[in-house]
């Protein structure tokens, strides 16, 4: 007897809920009709989705076209399985795109944008594809960061903010944004040439974030939420020193210098906010913890226990402080994105990547670095972690300093156990940017870097 199909929907599901993802599979062999009827059960996929943390706006894309009447949370499913096994078995479609400075690049699943000698290049990827949109002129200004949610393209130029809006799958002036030295904001409809930058008025942001429709914009001493379709200021604080901004999907996080962290929503409502008893200086965020760095940590990197008292963990969602004391953190550490665990770089006495349960403060793995392997090499150091926002797959890095050229090894690596799959070899190390940064851009399913053999910007897309 087909048993599924003579219970009611509701109990069918509450079934199907309570097995685990093989147990699942082989039910869907059992029959056509047991098969259909799992692969259009929105309530599993996104049980089985909500347990690895897959979020349906990051992985609603259309790249599974074999399977006919499929959910909409299997296909989020089957595409985060895919990109995942596609980083951890060296499976993309590469491109070749003009471009510099890829450590500012940004990218929001669907549209690209990547700095070109003074001008902002945007595109879109799409099923495998990667199709060049527009060029957005700035009139003489310099770009220095840019913001998209493909809705909009927020470019922070040395002078002014440009607002260009997607209008017939080409990006066109909506209007600009002004901040004078009185700290307001203004609008206008026209960009105008500039044939003289006037370095008085020279924007310096210490944060940027684009939350849906609306974009926050700091500076050393005020804050502004500004609603981009409706042109409106939402939001001005000018009381405090800012330090930095950092956001998700749906809230930003800014922190003051006076031990404050203030959670905003879209509509830039205060949701909570964070006192601690000392100065903050760096946030890390995951989708479960907001992490906030004081100076005495940095300090504390040179002393030999490598651990220091100021640091509080905070619950993402709520604010609530559950860990407020001496936690090891290494100058490069990157956290978990659905988990209280960090990896880090260690650099003494040998180079060993590690990782580290919050809660415990116990090491869960440690593992040598495989350093690079180059003819006449005579100096190396390991550099940073990259997160891509997969926790099945984390990238770290090696420089190679030859006597001829410098250039990085990227390694990606397993963050279960730390084992290392492959590595991405001959990184072109950019001169012009500061030593402590890479020219690679990382997200969860593209690889971006220059390619020191052709001097190239490549593009790998895992999907």
């Amino acid at each position: 007897m087909d048993m599924l199909t003579y219970l009611p929907e509701e109990i069918a599901d509450q079934v199907l809920y309570r097995l685990n993802l093989n147990e699942i599979l082989n039910c869907s062999l059992v029959s056509r009709t047991w098969f259909n009827m799992i692969n259009n059960c929105n309530a599993v996929w996104k049980h089985f989705c909500n347990q690895r943390n897959v979020k349906f706006h990051d992985w609603d894309y259309n790249i599974i076209k074999w399977l006919p009447c499929t959910c909409d949370w299997k296909k989020c499913f089957l595409n985060f399985k895919k990109t995942v096994y596609n980083w951890k078995n060296n499976i993309f479609k590469e491109f070749t795109i003009v471009g510099r400075r890829l450590h500012q690049t940004v990218y929001d699943n669907t549209t690209l944008i990547v700095y070109n000698d003074g001008n902002v290049d945007v595109y879109r990827l799409s099923d495998n594809c990667l199709e060049h949109l527009s060029n957005l002129p700035l009139e003489g200004d310099i770009a220095n960061y840019w913001l998209t949610n493909t809705v909009f393209v927020v470019v922070i130029c040395r002078t002014r903010i440009v607002v260009y809006r997607l209008v017939d799958f080409k990006y066109v002036l909506s209007y600009v944004l002004r901040v004078d030295g009185n700290g307001t904001m203004t609008c206008s409809n026209t960009l105008d040439r500039i044939y003289f930058l006037d370095h008085e008025l020279r924007l310096e942001p210490t944060g940027k974030c684009l939350i849906r429709d609306t974009f926050y914009y700091c500076n050393k001493d005020v804050v502004f939420a500004w609603q981009l379709k409706t042109k409106s200021c939402l939001l001005k604080v000018n009381k405090y020193q800012i330090i930095s901004a950092i956001c998700d999907a749906e809230t930003v996080y800014i922190c003051y210098n006076v031990s404050k962290i203030d959670v905003y929503n879209d509509q830039a409502k205060l949701i909570y906010r964070v006192c601690v008893d000392f100065k903050i200086c760096k946030l890390l965020l995951n989708n479960q913890l907001l992490i906030a760095l004081g100076e005495e940590y940095f300090s504390s990197l040179f002393l030999e226990c490598g651990a220091t008292d100021r640091v509080t963990v905070c619950e993402r969602e709520t604010g609530k402080i559950v860990i407020n004391g001496a936690v090891m953190f290494l100058e490069n550490a990157w956290i978990y994105k659905h988990d209280n665990v960090i990896i880090q770089l260690e650099t003494s006495p040998l180079y060993n990547l590690i990782a580290q349960d919050l809660n415990s403060g116990c090491n869960l793995w440690r593992v040598p670095m495989i350093m690079p392997k180059h003819p006449y090499l005579h100096y190396y150091k390991e550099e940073q972690l990259f997160c891509n926002n997969i926790d099945d797959v984390f990238i770290s890095s090696s420089r190679a300093d030859e006597l001829v050229k410098s250039c990085y090894n990227l390694q990606i690596c397993d963050g279960k156990n730390g084992k290392r799959f492959y590595t991405v070899q001959d990184v072109k190390c950019d001169a012009t940017l500061n030593e402590t940064k890479h020219d690679v851009f990382v997200a969860k399913d593209i690889l971006m870097f220059v390619d020191a053999r052709t001097g190239r910007v490549t593009l790998r897309l895992y999907r």
